[in-house]
């Protein structure tokens, strides 16, 4: 039975890798330097930063950099008195997308490690990817022609467009209603200059890489969400998905001890009526 196999970072969790957001920043705890940007991106974001990423990062807060006061300027020594605070937000921005670079990169250089490998094969079965390691192709040996990296793949070719998951075009940068004309400009300019540093879906959508993707799925029977929380920044793929093969039967991959209802639910608010499976069944 033909099978596209949709894979998310809770696949690379289940075999050992780094890769989850709270990773990300005991990485950059551990790095020289990095505690000042951490911090100060930690303010703006108010907390949400690490359990929400993708979400968060389009919703700075520029409104709480202008209303510093002298012992938060003390505590947050990355913010820089000489710049404003679009200035300031936009320099951790860069800085951020540098890192996690740079992170990945890290991660790429680690060893697997997972108590069960699953029963996963090539065949004639396809893979669509949203990570930017390559497990599939070191671990299962799957090549790399039946494989869609959707955000491309870690390597050294591929750099530039590494940060693709900062992906935010659904979000604006939010400001009080009551912030000044001057706040409310600057938090425009944050929005392009977000938009300018990631991805957009729409543009990833028509791309020769999706189209030579949808090309091969047209005949897909079954489909298996592993790893994947389907959250609202990745609602169109599933929703393309879904317009091209509405017979195909969904499956999503949880554990014993944590059932993913959420998952269920993210892909039940787009229509998809999907089945658990435990990842030691597939």
């Amino acid at each position: 039975m033909k099978t596209l196999y949709i894979i998310g970072n809770g696949f690379d969790l289940y075999h050992n890798l780094p890769t989850s957001y709270s990773h990300f920043k005991d990485y950059l705890n551990k790095k020289d330097n990095t505690s000042n940007t951490v911090s100060f991106l930690e303010y703006i974001f108010r907390g949400s930063l690490w359990s929400d990423f993708e979400k968060s990062i389009g919703r700075p807060k520029i409104d709480v950099v202008y209303r510093l006061s002298q012992e938060e300027e003390k505590r947050l020594p990355e913010f820089n008195k000489q710049k404003c605070a679009l200035e300031n937000i936009c320099d951790a921005l860069i800085q951020i997308k540098l890192l996690f670079t740079e992170w990945v990169t890290y991660v790429k250089c680690l060893q697997y490690k997972c108590w069960k490998k699953l029963s996963i094969t090539a065949n004639d079965n396809i893979f669509l990817t949203f990570n930017y390691t390559q497990t599939l192709e070191n671990v299962y040996n799957i090549p790399n022609e039946y494989i869609c990296y959707i955000h491309d793949q870690c390597n050294g070719a591929n750099k530039d467009t590494i940060g693709a998951v900062l992906n935010t075009e659904r979000y604006i940068c939010g400001c009080d209603r009551n912030a000044s004309i001057e706040i409310q400009s600057e938090n425009e300019t944050i929005v392009e200059h977000i938009k300018y540093m990631t991805k957009n879906v729409d543009e990833i959508i028509q791309s020769p890489k999706w189209q030579k993707f949808i090309d091969k799925i047209i005949s897909v029977q079954q489909i298996f969400v592993i790893g994947h929380s389907v959250s609202e920044v990745d609602h169109p793929y599933f929703e393309k998905i879904k317009a091209l093969v509405p017979n195909a039967q969904w499956y999503y991959a949880c554990t014993e001890a944590y059932p993913e209802d959420n998952v269920k639910e993210n892909l039940k608010s787009i229509g998809i009526c999907a089945k658990a499976v435990l990842y030691t069944d597939i």
